[in-house]
């Protein structure tokens, strides 16, 4: 208690010192995040080109309401998960990018029935692989996804290294008996056809 920065560390402990004023504080937070990225994600709008890749997470997000982006570094995870996200926010969906599923947790908490949000978490295993260790965070993360897969207005987008994604379904039982492929759409490079790289190409000249 001498030293609280010790131990003051997760979203969980921060909402049981603090309470409804840290709810307050959360949403804050998330909200000044969000707005910055979405301003960011509307300067690529510009450049981005509409591939097979999009239109089929598209259509798992309509369907699943969860999509899990993955592979290898550099191929353009980020970019499709952001303009996936623009897709909803001009249907009038709110954009939250969160670092922690707590802090979707917390806002899903608060919000209505009626209240379009779409969930966007960035390498969510990536900074966070450690947490996973003691198997709560993998519990947690397939308890949301399950919960937004019954939710009519929320949808969620996660994206993750191949890699990273295959040591967590092969490390914890909560990825593997949840079924976390089943929502994969595995982003590869030989996925985008000859047209789609000459509008890349074009585009970013």
């Amino acid at each position: 208690q001498k030293y609280p920065q010790l131990f003051v560390y997760s979203t969980q402990i921060l909402q049981r010192v603090f309470g409804d004023s840290f709810k307050i504080l959360l949403q804050g937070g998330v909200n000044g995040r969000s707005g910055f990225l979405l301003d960011e994600i509307k300067n690529y709008a510009k450049k981005f080109v509409f591939t097979k890749d999009f239109a089929t997470a598209l259509e798992k997000l309509s369907q699943k309401h969860v999509v899990v982006i993955t592979g290898e570094a550099g191929i353009g995870k980020t970019m499709l998960s952001s303009m996936l996200s623009f897709e909803y926010v001009k249907e009038g969906f709110s954009f939250c990018a969160i670092n922690d599923i707590k802090e979707a947790e917390l806002i899903l908490s608060s919000s209505e029935a009626s209240d379009k949000i779409i969930f966007y978490y960035n390498d969510f295993l990536g900074e966070s692989f450690a947490r996973f260790m003691d198997g709560s965070e993998g519990s947690q993360i397939m308890l949301f996804i399950n919960r937004v897969k019954k939710l009519k207005n929320v949808r969620l987008i996660l994206n993750s290294r191949t890699t990273i994604l295959n040591k967590a379904i092969h490390n914890f039982h909560s990825f593997t008996n949840g079924r976390i492929t089943s929502n994969e759409h595995l982003l590869t490079i030989e996925n985008l056809s000859r047209v789609d790289k000459a509008l890349m190409l074009y585009k970013h000249m």
